[in-house]
């Protein structure tokens, strides 16, 4: 009675099942059944593995969980593949990506978003006013379709956190501890002077603070 001889494989081949396996060797990727190699691709020829291991699933050489544990690909990539080849035929693999039209920044939001860009408005900022996807704002400006906008360094704003101050601090013109420069020399004077540092009623009135500052050291040295 004849026996059923299982296929011997050459040494050092990673087995898909009983009946494939592959090797990368010099670059390239060998199939074998047995010692018989079947089919061989580039290892950068992505578009070719896939359409190779896929028509082992659509051939019956081998199940979707064999191909994701071999090439440890995820299996609901398989699955997109094995459904891209039956809607698609080998064809699909090859066909150029189809891009995205960004349909939703038209020529006449695109001229909304730079408008509010230009007057300073962060990215996130137009994204909120405009219902945008910040990200989609950032890929548009990858793409050259709109500009950076102007960022507002002035010394003028008044920062509301610890961080934010210090970045106003480093990113002042004249270099770091110059932005709100009347407000530091008051609080030298009264350093100098003995006062506390918590002087409330300078944040309150601060040019009446200043002023009385200014007074105190003319009196001194008159």
């Amino acid at each position: 009675m004849p026996q059923v001889q299982l296929p011997i494989f050459p040494a050092g081949v990673t087995h898909i099942n009983s009946e494939v396996a592959f090797e990368e060797r010099d670059g390239k990727v060998y199939y074998f059944n047995g010692h018989l190699p079947v089919f061989v691709h580039d290892k950068s020829a992505l578009a070719t593995f896939r359409l190779f291991s896929t028509q082992l699933v659509i051939n019956g050489n081998a199940t979707q969980a064999e191909i994701s544990r071999a090439f440890g690909v995820p299996l609901v990539t398989v699955k997109r593949y094995v459904k891209l080849y039956r809607e698609g035929g080998a064809a699909a693999f090859f066909a150029p990506a189809k891009k995205r039209s960004g349909s939703k920044l038209t020529a006449e939001v695109c001229q909304e978003v730079q408008g509010l860009l230009d007057q300073g408005l962060t990215v996130p900022e137009v994204g909120r006013e405009l219902g945008i996807l910040s990200n989609t704002l950032h890929k548009a400006i990858r793409a050259g379709r709109l500009r950076p906008g102007k960022k507002n360094l002035s010394n003028d704003a008044i920062a509301s956190t610890k961080s934010a101050r210090s970045i106003a601090d480093i990113q002042a013109p004249l270099g770091r501890a110059t932005t709100r420069s009347l407000e530091r020399v008051a609080r030298a004077s009264a350093c100098s002077m003995g006062l506390p540092l918590s002087l409330n009623w300078l944040k309150m009135f601060p040019m009446a603070g200043y002023c009385w500052l200014f007074r105190h050291y003319c009196y001194l040295d008159s």
